[in-house]
């Protein structure tokens, strides 16, 4: 008898355990939801305020990261002499636009520099804004 009631006591204490844990990990699952949500509803209004200046270097090797590194400060700091003034997106853009045939010498000559002769491409458009962070470096918010 005795050990029929400790063994209903602890079964009884496992099933509120059992419980207890699904709750904690609905309230997880819920927490996670929502952030994912208010998450992409933040990138949603960023993409439409934000430029976001992305380079992509010609290999992972730390000389082309580097490199690349290099490329960004120096149009980060040619754009940013063509930026004062802007008073919105549509401004920014038409700066780029009207400048961008410069940026990709600014790039070329950060290339020729440091003798190399990767192909560069630039261009300017609408695209996926993801999830992640960046310093104040590369985004200028108008």
């Amino acid at each position: 008898m005795l050990v029929d009631n400790v063994l209903a006591k602890g079964a009884k204490k496992m099933k509120i355990m059992k419980v207890v844990c699904l709750n904690l990990l609905l309230g997880v699952i819920l927490v996670l939801g929502t952030f994912a949500v208010f998450a992409e509803r933040v990138n949603t209004d960023l993409s439409s305020e934000l430029i976001r200046l992305h380079v992509i270097a010609n290999s992972d090797s730390d000389e082309d990261q580097n490199l690349k590194l290099k490329v960004r400060d120096e149009i980060i700091k040619y754009l940013n002499t063509k930026f004062n003034g802007c008073e919105g997106i549509e401004q920014a853009n038409d700066t780029i636009l009207r400048e961008i045939a410069t940026i990709k010498k600014v790039a070329e000559n950060v290339l020729e520099i440091n003798d190399k002769k990767y192909s560069i491409r630039t261009e300017l458009g609408v695209f996926p804004f993801p999830t992640k962070s960046y310093g104040d470096v590369a985004s200028w918010k108008l």
